[in-house]
């Protein structure tokens, strides 16, 4: 392996771990707000209609990240078969 080589993993390295410590802060963060709707929602006079609102906003809050976490994750795993 060349020092070029070398130097390229690493730096897809450094990359991949950014990029899984956002995506962690991204899951703290939503769960902090389903937590929080959850309590507000279970303290108000809140209608059934609008919970539902809420689950299905939140159910596609998660399903548009695993799509975007999982294009990222193949877009690296290209990235390192061809540059290494």
């Amino acid at each position: 392996m060349t020092n070029q080589q070398q130097w390229m993993r690493d730096v897809l390295s450094l990359a991949r771990l950014s990029f899984e410590t956002g995506v962690k802060s991204m899951d703290t963060f939503h769960e902090q707000i389903e937590k929080a709707l959850q309590m507000t929602m279970d303290l108000t006079a809140v209608p059934e209609e609008a919970r539902k609102g809420v689950a299905g906003w939140l159910d596609n809050m998660k399903k548009g990240r695993k799509v975007y976490t999982d294009a990222v994750d193949e877009g690296l795993k290209k990235l390192e078969e061809t540059l290494t």
